[in-house]
């Protein structure tokens, strides 16, 4: 796990803790769900690869900037429910 995510949980568990509520509800609420459904990843890797043949070629060119903007049209179709390195391996 990493360090950021065993903070936000520390974070929340306190809050929790504090003032109570649904643990589901506040976890999608804050955007705080992560997709790990490979087939899903999948298809939004797929979409925004076929959305951005530019950024395909300007990688294959050597620009390996492209491969961050390409991540970032990837983030934006599931709104950060994933981890960024998940999405950065399978565009690879």
């Amino acid at each position: 796990m990493e360090q950021s995510q065993v903070k936000s949980r520390e974070k929340y568990s306190q809050n929790l803790s504090e003032h109570g509520g649904d643990a589901r509800k506040i976890v999608k609420e804050k955007g705080l769900v992560q997709v790990s459904d490979s087939g899903q990843l999948l298809a939004w890797v797929n979409e925004a690869l076929d959305n951005n043949q530019k950024s395909i070629e300007d990688y294959k060119n050597g620009r390996d900037r492209a491969i961050g903007f390409l991540v970032g049209q990837i983030m934006k179709s599931f709104e950060r429910t994933s981890q960024p390195t998940n999405d950065q391996q399978k565009c690879y």
